[in-house]
């Protein structure tokens, strides 16, 4: 249980009164995580540049050269496509 209040811990039942939430919620905190969000948004702008298309040509070719490259190696099977 949360040791410290938030403004997401507890629940206000009555104007008097004050009750621990039972969900998940009782655990977050006013943090958004804000860099997490910037490097999610300058990855997007990352990718968008390449352009999706020309990613999925790169990792598609790189997954048949690995696969190809695992298939040389006596005692090991390739079971994708």
């Amino acid at each position: 249980m949360s040791r410290s209040f938030n403004t997401q811990t507890p629940e206000h039942p009555g104007p008097d009164s004050y009750a621990i939430r039972v969900d998940a919620r009782r655990f977050e905190t006013w943090e958004s995580y804000i860099a997490g969000r910037l490097g999610l948004s300058t990855a997007i702008d990352y990718a968008l540049g390449w352009g999706l298309d020309a990613i999925r040509r790169r990792v598609e070719h790189l997954a048949a050269s690995l696969r190809e490259r695992l298939d040389a190696i006596p005692g090991i099977r390739i079971w994708s496509a």
